[in-house]
């Protein structure tokens, strides 16, 4: 699977645990910034492209997830662009 690891290696990880000697990926987490959203869009204040991210946690779809083309077309319907 993951092979041996020592326990320095997980600091920083998170979702990864040391469970009898071998490591297991538990969870995984992807960031979006504001900075993602302004690259798609560099034309919204960064206010803006925060009430985008919040509109995207609140309004996520597991089956569609987040994306490049989700969060594009979260800029055009909430600001008609």
């Amino acid at each position: 699977m993951f092979g041996r690891i020592q326990t320095a290696d997980l600091v920083g990880i998170n979702g990864l645990r040391l469970i009898n000697g071998r490591r297991e990926m538990t969870e995984i987490s992807i960031t979006w910034s504001i900075d993602d959203v302004l690259s798609v869009r560099p034309n919204l204040s960064r206010e803006q492209a925060s009430s985008v991210l919040m509109h995207l946690q609140k309004h996520h779809d597991a089956t569609v997830g987040r994306n490049w083309d989700v969060i594009e077309a979260a800029c055009d319907d909430m600001f008609n662009i």
